[in-house]
């Protein structure tokens, strides 16, 4: 009975320690490259309504991973885009439920570690039909009187 006792906390302290394989092999942040069309926008990224950064385009930027999608807004010249980053599960958390069982699994989970982001994600920057014409641009109104 004591054997099989310190069988048992042997095998929870092995899925312990080898619990997290994801969080351990390809951590719990990536990088992110952002880049638009045209070049030179300021990006802004957010996840469930959190600010996670700005860049201006092209450039990287380091991202905690997680189940939520990041929503990536650009804007430059008065051109306008966004983007939908989705997040997918790591092949790496099926393998740690086999090793680390559900401890592992549910480390990679918590951590986010379980996800991961595409490595790039490109914005196609469109005319800005949000902002008002120019003055130059206006047509003046015209004087029409009711028929009477």
């Amino acid at each position: 009975m004591r054997t099989d006792l310190i069988c048992r906390l042997a095998v929870v302290a092995i899925a312990a320690s080898v619990g997290g394989c994801a969080s351990i092999v390809t951590g719990t942040t990536q990088q992110l490259a952002v880049t638009s069309s045209p070049s030179g926008a300021r990006c802004d990224l957010t996840r469930e309504g959190a600010s996670l950064g700005s860049v201006e385009t092209p450039n990287t930027i380091e991202v905690s991973k997680s189940a939520y999608s990041i929503a990536v807004n650009c804007a430059g010249q008065g051109l306008r885009g966004q983007a939908i980053v989705q997040s997918e599960l790591q092949a790496a958390t099926f393998g740690n439920a086999l090793v680390g069982g559900v401890v592992g699994v549910g480390v990679d989970m918590a951590t986010g570690a379980a996800h991961k982001y595409p490595a790039n994600v490109n914005v196609i920057l469109q005319p800005d039909n949000a902002a008002p014409p120019s003055p130059a641009m206006r047509r003046p109104r015209e004087n029409r009187d009711p028929i009477s």
